[in-house]
């Protein structure tokens, strides 16, 4: 069975999530959408919460681009006061300011 891009989307996020320790309460709050729930097992990119889904993809792919692969300094960054975001990315990624703050900034890095 092959995979459309909108399931894709979803197991992307939900790894990014993973990596970036993001819970998945926090992730509803993020996305818009629990997609714990059978219904939401695809998320459309041209949607507002597929939009935030792919911020949050490219968050991650910034941090890994940033960190290599070290996760605990991913994650370090994630839960700690940060002076170029002026916040703590994990809260900060909840409203969509901040979720825009935080990748503008790590864009900025790289």
């Amino acid at each position: 069975m092959s995979m459309n891009g909108n399931e894709v989307l979803v197991k992307a996020v939900l790894k990014a999530a993973d990596f970036l320790e993001v819970s998945q309460d926090d992730l509803v709050t993020v996305l818009g959408v629990d997609l714990r729930l059978s219904c939401n097992s695809e998320i459309d990119p041209i949607s507002e919460s597929g939009q935030r889904a792919l911020i949050l993809i490219r968050i991650f792919k910034s941090l890994h681009a940033l960190n290599g692969n070290d996760i605990r300094l991913i994650q370090h960054f994630m839960k700690n006061f940060n002076k170029g975001t002026g916040g703590i990315p994990a809260e900060q990624i909840k409203d969509s300011e901040g979720l825009i703050a935080v990748l503008t900034f790590l864009e900025i890095l790289k």
